[in-house]
């Protein structure tokens, strides 16, 4: 992809249905998005979005972060899709639920979600650099929550990282780090019941800090996060 084909797709998908993504943003509160936009809006938002799960490598590091800042700033659905139906992996759905310490939901929460490919890499580049992109990831989304607190990803199941750490295999997770006004900031790993890496040692992990785990039920599991004041 030449390196002004971002560029364009940016500026059209902007003039066309997402306005406020191409003027200067006001500074706002943390978890405070934009508001809910028509099915046009999603439309581009999505054609957006794909151009990272599909054309990665086309992109150099800084369009890829320009790219995200865009999707970022105009991220007002309390859904997101990270990668196509073509995407090599078992496709799941993780509905989930944000709440505080009194189990009242928390809307309008901006979640940032990523994870690795179904070879445990967050990026292309991941293998041959030798180093995992946790910053640069492929698959990622950004979602808004909810009235409700309500929230849903929809992915590839992510694999183990390749490498084990201090002799363990890293259980398989997604990571969600939510920003909501007034609230700090969470930094939680969804992790699944029926990973085999979940020993004793990744469970306690999980249990002490907060980490969700899920059960897959025909590819839906289902999650809720808490935040703190």
């Amino acid at each position: 992809m030449p390196s002004n084909l971002l560029s364009a797709l940016l500026t059209i998908c902007c003039l066309a249905t997402l306005p406020t993504a191409c003027q200067t943003h006001p500074q706002k509160k943390a978890g405070q998005n934009t508001p809910v936009k028509p099915a046009a809006d999603r439309v581009a938002y999505d054609s957006m979005h794909l151009v990272l799960a599909t054309r990665y490598t086309a992109l150099s590091a800084g369009e890829r972060q320009q790219l995200r800042e865009t999707l970022r700033k105009t991220a007002a659905w309390p859904y997101d899709i990270l990668c196509p139906d073509s995407e090599p992996g078992t496709h799941i759905t993780v509905k989930g639920r944000l709440v505080d310490s009194e189990k009242k939901p928390v809307p309008g929460a901006s979640l940032h979600v990523f994870h690795t490919d179904n070879q445990g890499y967050y990026s292309p580049l991941d293998e041959s650099s030798g180093r995992m992109l946790e910053n640069d990831p492929r698959l990622e989304g950004f979602i808004t929550t909810d009235s409700l607190g309500r929230f849903e990803i929809r992915t590839v199941r992510p694999a183990n990282y390749p490498k084990r750490y201090e002799g363990r295999l890293l259980p398989q997770h997604i990571h969600v780090v939510v920003n909501a006004a007034d609230y700090r900031e969470g930094s939680f790993q969804i992790v699944f019941e029926d990973d085999p890496a979940m020993s004793d040692h990744w469970r306690e992990w999980a249990k002490n800090g907060h980490h969700p785990m899920t059960r897959l039920i025909e590819g839906v599991g289902e999650v809720e996060l808490t935040v703190v004041r």
